[in-house]
Formats: structure tokens, C-alpha cells, sequence
């Protein structure tokens, strides 16, 4: 187990504390900072009024931070390899599951200090709205859903791919084939196609759970975002256990 939480804390820190990781944290704030000047001061986004500039603003938090923890996540293991350093992370006594449960992890906890950044723009935003504001983190929460499952798939690339342009590429696919149907179904008119494409997006629908909390409302009558994002990920679950056969076939200690 102490193996386990020191390649954590060495993941963590390789996410959070090197030039990369604080490179990624400030793109996050300076990103946040500017939008949240932007959306005040132009006419145009003003007239969506606060409650549509939070909604606007909470779901490009999201979007941002997902991706940006995602990116680093692609190259955990690719990075290794480059490096040289994977043979010897491969002789260390932990099997491959858990080796890259802590890799998955550690990337879902950068990817959630992402998102902590972005609270207080949030806050300040959603304050003149007549929302309950525990409504606001409540709804990051549900959004370390999309983080979990991202991270998870690059992770996976990362060990499966083998180097570190394969890993960004097959994640971005992975993404991008997800992530189009939702893309599609904003394009098209209400109906029955649309309503089906959105389904099947698992960003799309934690964007609906969260959309709803930020709204006012509550979390019934959803079962079909709720089943959704469970089955993508259950997908990313299992691509990850599939990665670790992988890496154990690769020289890793099987435990």
C-alpha cells in the first residue's frame, strides 16, 4: 500500500507542482479571469443576464479544466516511456492495476484543483442570481464525474498507445467520437434524433445534471443522464483494467 501512495504523491506532483502542471493551473485562472471580465463588460453576453453568464461561464470551467487535466493525463505513462524511467517504475512491487488506479487518481485530483480554481469566479457570478450558492460546487461535483472518466481514457491511451504523440491522438479520438453526437444534436431541430444524439454524450448529460442544480431545480426525473454517464464510466473502468493487462504483460509485477 505505501507503494501505492508514494507513485500518488509522485503523480501528484508531477501534475500539479512542475512547470507543466503550474503552466496548466495558470491557463486555467488566466482563462477564468478573462472570460469573467469579458462577460461583464460586453453588451452583448450582458444582455443573457447572470443566471444565462454563469451557466455560460460554468460550463467553460468545465470544459477547460477536463481538457487541460486530460492532456497531462495522456502522457503519464507515455511519459514514462519516453523518459526512460517506465522499466524501472515496472519493477516496483504493485501490479499493473493498481500502478495506473493511482495514475488515474492522482490526474482526476489535478483535474479537481482545476475546477477548484474556477469556484470562486463562479461564486461571484452566480451571487446576484437569487441562487442558493452551495448550488455552484455542488454542481463541480457532479462534474468530477466528466473528469473521471476523461482522465481515465487518457490514462488508458497513455498505457495502451505506447508514446507520447499516439497517447494525445487517441485521446482526443476517444473524445472527439463521444463528445460529436452532443455537438450534433445542438445543430439540429427538437426531435426525436436530437434527443437521442444528446443521450449518448456523457458530457452533454452531466452538463444537464449540472445545468438543472444551477437552475434551481433537482436531480429527479434524470435516470436517463444518471444511466449514461454510469455506463461511460463503467467503459472507462474496464479500458483502464484492460491497460493494466497490458502493462503487466509489459514486465509488471502482477500482484
Amino acid at each position: 500500500m505505501s507503494t501505492v501512495r508514494v507513485i500518488l504523491g509522485k503523480e501528484w506532483a508531477s501534475s500539479l507542482l512542475t512547470p507543466r502542471g503550474l503552466l496548466l493551473l495558470a491557463i486555467q485562472v488566466v482563462t477564468m479571469s478573462v472570460l469573467a471580465i469579458v462577460s461583464l463588460s460586453l453588451p452583448d453576453l450582458s444582455l443573457m443576464g447572470q443566471a444565462g453568464l454563469l451557466k455560460l461561464l460554468f460550463q467553460v470551467a468545465v470544459a477547460l479544466a477536463v481538457a487541460l487535466a486530460t492532456l497531462a493525463a495522456s502522457l503519464t505513462v507515455a511519459g514514462e516511456r519516453d523518459q526512460a524511467t517506465l522499466e524501472s517504475l515496472l519493477l516496483a512491487p504493485i501490479s499493473g492495476t493498481r500502478l495506473l488506479g493511482a495514475k488515474w487518481l492522482a490526474a482526476a485530483g489535478a483535474g479537481a484543483v482545476h475546477l477548484l480554481l474556477s469556484l470562486p469566479y463562479l461564486i461571484v457570478m452566480g451571487a446576484g442570481t437569487g441562487l442558493a450558492l452551495w448550488r455552484v460546487p455542488a454542481g463541480l461535483g457532479l462534474a468530477l464525474l466528466l473528469m473521471a472518466g476523461y482522465t481515465g481514457v487518457a490514462v488508458a491511451a497513455s498505457t495502451i498507445s505506447g508514446r507520447t504523440f499516439s497517447a494525445l491522438v487517441s485521446t482526443l479520438v476517444v473524445a472527439a467520437v463521444l463528445e460529436a453526437p452532443g455537438f450534433a444534436a445542438g445543430a439540429l431541430p427538437k426531435g426525436a434524433l436530437q434527443k437521442w444524439l444528446a443521450t449518448i454524450s456523457p458530457g452533454d448529460q452531466v452538463m444537464t445534471l449540472a445545468g438543472n442544480l444551477l437552475a434551481g431545480k433537482g436531480l429527479s426525473g434524470l435516470g436517463t443522464s444518471w444511466l449514461t454517464v454510469a455506463i461511460f464510466l463503467a467503459a472507462v473502468y474496464l479500458a483502464v483494467r484492460y491497460a493494466a493487462a497490458h502493462l503487466e504483460l509489459m514486465g509488471g509485477d502482477a500482484q
